[in-house]
Order: C-alpha cells, then structure tokens, then sequence
C-alpha cells in the first residue's frame, strides 16, 4: 500500500514563519519525521502533492531518503480535494493512505493502519480522536459500530455535532473511485469542503466509512503557537540524553527531561527544566535560564538570557534577553535588552491564551531595547530598529525606524 502525503497548501496561517512542512524538530524537518514514521510503519512507497514553493526541497528530501516516489505539483489551491484531483489516475490504482505532512501521531496508529487496510472491509477507514476543547476542523457523527454518518466541517463552536474531529489519516480501498466523487462535485464549485462532502457521497452512494477511534497522541500545526506543542511531544517521546561531545560545566544545572546535543557548550551558573532540547553546536551563555524550551542547532543563547516555554529555529541568537511564550524563527539575532511580553497586564486572553508572547519570522534582526507586546507577529527579513516598542504586528521585509534619533 501506498502513502499519499500531501503537503500543497500555502500554509498561510503559520505567518510569519515560513512553511510549515520543513518546521525543523530535533534538526529534523517536520516532513522528515512524517516519512519516517510511515517507514517503520511498513510503507515503501510514496506520493508527494506538494505547492510549488517546496517542490525542489521535497525533490532533495526524495533523493537524501532514496525514496521510491512520485512527486506531483498541486494544480490549483483549494484543500484537499485539489492535492487529490492532482494525482494522474493510473497511480490511484491500489489501496492508498491519505495523510497531511505536519500531523503528528503515535508510530503505533500507522501501524495498525496498515495492518487494517490489508483485510480492509470497508470502503475507506478514517481516523477519529475525540477531544475536549473546540478545534476549527471536522466533527464526525459515528454509529453504535464506529460507522461514519456525517462530516461537519467547521460547526459553530457552540453547535458541535460531537466530540470526535476528523484526522487526516483516511485509507482508501479504490482511491480513483474517490477521485471520481471529487471531481463530479467539483464542476462549478469553489467551496473548501469538497473532499468532506465525497466522504458524505460515498456513504449516500452505499459506500461503508468506517471510522478508527484514537486515543494517542495528536498535534496539528495550524498557527505558529501549535508549534510548540508539537515540538514538546517529539521531545518527550524521546529519552533524555546528553551528547558525549557536549560540554556542560560543572556549575550548570540540568533538571527534568532534558536533551542536550553533540558539540553543545552549557556555560557556567546555566540552569535548565525539561522538558527542553538544546541543538548540535549551540552555545548557552553564562547565567541563562532555559525553561521548558527547544533550541534549535548553531544557535547563541548569550549571557544572563532567560527563554520560557519557547522555540528557537536554528542559527538564532540572544544576547541578555527574555523571550517568553515565542515561536522564533531561523537566523533571527536579538540584541541585548530585548524583552517579550507574554502577559497582559489585566491577565485577559491573547488569542484565547493566557501567556502568549511574540511569533517571528526567518531572518529578523531586532536592535537593542526593544520590546514587544503580547501576541505581535513580525514578518521575515524585517529590521527592528533600537528602543522600539512593538504593539502591532509587522509585515515581512520592514523596518521600523527607533523612536530616538541616531546619529
């Protein structure tokens, strides 16, 4: 059985960080660990609907993992139902796995997929997981015998149809007849929802879904702030460890669930609680706190910095900041001084949180003194002059000039 991973979107709502299927966790890109996993899984062969942005990395991911492959460019945007209707039919001629790039899962629900597909009764086996708090996804209505009655994509919050969402990992018996149901309602249509709405006509057809309830583990990546949920679970799912190349001095505390990779120095007096990750070649500073946070590989956490509950992309650096509740891209540098507010001073919600701090994009510089309110978003290649106190978000490629004259 094949694996059909698509990865075409846009991802728009991750801004300002860049797409999110080459997020790095653990030096490895998110796309990697998804492959991987589908790997030890059983599969050997794969399909990559991929947008045109990332065609050539996806190409270069292909060749690094000798992979048997085929990689399509998604013809037009619209969700799933286009990365499906991209795929020439003769190479939907066999049982086929559908997943999103970026939703992590247990290694053990892959393979049980695959055990199930092999003496697969139904027409398409779908994953259900059921949760506790509203998600901006589909809601599925299930019978006494986990058989699929309905999809409801995006219910009002307050008019949930049940407490199980839909996870993209769906197996098809006969995907070109799925195919098929797509593009018949496609014709004249530019709604969202259509790959939900063949789901729906292949039942009214006499098609059987049969929905797989999951108890595991699940993290999608919608928004920057997913970010680090999704790298705290990989973290905690790996053992801690210290690298026999790292360098740690004696005066450095090192509490909890804690990774610490090859060719690290951890200076004096620095002090870090797991969970947390500290990437190859990295340098924390003397005097730095790191609290349950994840540092990417060849980054500079100078002195006297305290990083709480965030991610650092690789190649980023501080010099005697906090940054806190932030998801940071690569190549970012904060001068000394800067500070990011996590807090509302009322402590009301930022974005339904209650500590949210800054999300930035690759290749930020930000001057010394600068200060960012809860919640602010700051686009790529942006300049962030001193003494600046951000309370808006930043489009990509801007700068904003200080407030004080310098000469």
């Amino acid at each position: 059985m094949q694996a059909i991973i698509l990865c075409g979107g846009e991802s728009s709502r991750m801004q300002p960080l860049s797409n999110k299927n080459f997020f790095k966790i653990q030096s490895v890109p998110l796309i990697q660990h998804r492959v991987e996993d589908l790997q030890k899984a059983g599969f050997s062969k794969f399909i990559f609907v991929v947008s045109p942005a990332i065609q050539e990395q996806v190409q270069e991911l292909v060749k690094k993992l000798d992979l048997t492959a085929e990689i399509l460019v998604q013809k037009q945007t619209g969700g799933m139902s286009q990365a499906i209707l991209s795929i020439p039919k003769d190479l939907l001629n066999q049982p086929s796995l559908v997943v999103s790039a970026n939703d992590s899962v247990d290694l053990d629900l892959l393979s049980q997929l695959k055990q199930k597909s092999e003496n697969m009764q139904s027409d398409a086996l779908i994953v259900g997981k059921k949760i506790t708090e509203y998600f901006p996804g589909g809601y599925l209505v299930v019978d006494d015998n986990n058989m699929l009655q309905s999809i409801v994509e995006k219910p009002d919050p307050n008019d949930q149809p049940s407490d199980m969402i839909n996870i993209v990992y769906h197996v098809f018996k006969n995907p070109d007849k799925f195919q098929d149901l797509i593009s018949q309602l496609q014709k004249g249509s530019s709604s969202d929802d259509i790959y939900e709405r063949a789901l729906a006509s292949l039942i009214e057809s006499g098609g059987q879904v049969e929905v797989f309830p999951y108890k595991g583990a699940w993290q999608a990546l919608k928004n920057p702030w997913h970010a680090y949920t999704k790298f705290r679970m990989y973290v905690e799912k790996s053992p801690a460890s210290i690298h026999d190349s790292a360098q740690v001095h004696p005066t450095a505390t090192i509490e909890g669930h804690v990774i610490i990779d090859a060719n690290t120095k951890i200076d004096a007096n620095v002090v870090i609680k797991g969970p947390a990750y500290i990437g190859k070649n990295t340098i924390v500073g003397v005097g730095s706190f790191i609290r349950e946070s994840f540092i990417e590989h060849d980054c500079l956490i100078g002195y006297n910095s305290e990083i709480t509950r965030s991610v650092f992309q690789d190649n980023s650096s501080t010099h005697t900041a906090f940054i806190g509740d932030s998801i940071v891209g690569s190549h970012v540098q904060f001068a000394h001084g800067v500070c990011t507010a996590n807090q509302r001073l009322d402590k009301g919600l930022i974005e339904g949180k209650p500590k949210l701090g800054v999300a930035i994009g690759n290749n930020v510089k930000v001057g010394i003194g600068v200060k960012f309110m809860p919640g602010v978003r700051v686009g790529a290649n942006s300049i962030i002059m001193p003494s600046c106190i951000l309370k808006s978000n930043i489009p990509a490629n801007t700068k904003v000039p200080s407030p004080f004259p310098f000469s």
